[in-house]
């Protein structure tokens, strides 16, 4: 009998239930009493068909890998723009150590508030940057910048300061 909400479907039993592993045909048929239950490795993981129900571990471990592959190039982005610009902001002699775990550069200059720093930068390069009062009585001496533009930009604002 069609399903009530779907009558167009077809009701099937879990044990005629379609193969959804690789390696498997469609519609292929597996015991209730799991007996013939297959394993299949992969490069990746594996995945298991137990009376028909395919369970993939091997998708969620490529996931899982796209994910630490995807977090691995923004690292590296987010690093390559810290260096930059870290590098132009010290030559211009503007403290600007290239932080462990973030992507925000903080950065002063001695004798200068952050107020008095931010107007230096966008004068110098264009950069619009966060006096650090902003974010506590602790951040007064500095200016925040997220490193959150393409690397056009970033070089822009590097060789603008490098220029001056």
């Amino acid at each position: 009998r069609p399903h009530p909400a779907r009558p167009y479907a077809r009701r099937l039993s879990p044990k005629f239930w379609p193969a959804r592993c690789a390696g498997e045909q469609r519609g292929r048929r597996a015991n209730a009493s799991g007996r013939h239950a297959r394993k299949h490795a992969g490069e990746s993981g594996e995945a298991i068909r137990i009376n028909g129900t395919a369970v993939e571990i091997h998708r969620v471990d490529c996931s899982a890998r796209a994910i630490a592959r995807h977090v691995r190039i923004q690292r590296d982005r987010y690093l390559g723009r810290l260096e930059t610009l870290s590098k132009a902001l010290n030559a211009t002699g503007i403290a600007a150590p290239v932080p462990e775990g973030s992507f925000y550069l903080w950065c002063k200059r001695e004798g200068l508030n952050g107020w008095e720093l931010a107007a230096e930068i966008a004068e110098l390069s264009g950069l619009l940057v966060s006096p650090g009062d902003l974010y506590g009585d602790a951040g007064r001496e500095f200016v925040r910048i997220a490193v959150v533009q393409p690397d056009e930009r970033i070089a822009l604002g590097a060789e603008r300061l490098l220029n001056r």
